[in-house]
């Protein structure tokens, strides 16, 4: 599912924002506790690592798990005309 949301463009100047919301299954590859990030590989072989929004989560997680992890990239542009 992809949202998108933009202002209307003024004079000038134009913002936007855009978000993905995205389901993957990842291998873990790491875990760090004590900052409360996890490392993982998509299937692709990207990997990503986070802040976990929950640490206490990590617990129970170690290298090697596999997970279904929900997340949203977002990106937000503004666009304004110099002086």
């Amino acid at each position: 599912m992809i949202a998108v949301k933009a202002n209307a463009i003024t004079a000038g100047s134009c913002r936007t924002r855009h978000s993905r919301h995205t389901t993957i299954v990842a291998d873990v590859i790491g875990v760090d506790r004590k900052h409360g990030l996890l490392k993982v590989k998509d299937p692709q072989g990207n990997v990503v690592e986070a802040r976990v929004r929950h640490p206490e989560l990590l617990d129970s997680v170690k290298e090697g798990d596999q997970l279904t992890l929900e997340y949203t990239e977002a990106v937000a542009l503004s666009v304004t005309r110099g002086p």
